[in-house]
């Protein structure tokens, strides 16, 4: 029946100091690792959703500002119903360009 290898602090330990040492900092430097890389992947993460949902932003303040100023100039026009209508199209054409 074989004995179980005693443990890396035991001194009865076939390993020199120096070698438990290296062990033992390879294992964290290992874990500290994976660790950074799982933190760079998240960041990278939240970095494209950020850039993503700011373009989502830039794209909805565009399609506001065609419709407000479709409606400002109607409201300006509003003793001319054709211009008022064109105005209205104009806004709707926003809306339009924003679905697609």
């Amino acid at each position: 029946m074989t004995q179980p290898a005693p443990p890396i602090g035991n001194d009865q330990s076939p390993h020199s100091g120096e070698e438990r040492r290296f062990a033992r900092t390879f294992d964290v430097d290992t874990e500290d690792d994976s660790a950074a890389k799982q933190r760079a992947g998240a960041s990278q993460r939240l970095a494209a959703l950020g850039e993503m949902t700011g373009g989502i932003a830039h794209d909805f303040r565009n399609l506001l500002a065609a419709i407000e100023s479709g409606l400002k100039l109607a409201e300006r026009s509003s003793e001319q119903p054709e211009k008022v209508r064109a105005y209205i199209a104009a806004a709707r054409e926003g809306i339009d360009r924003g679905w697609s």
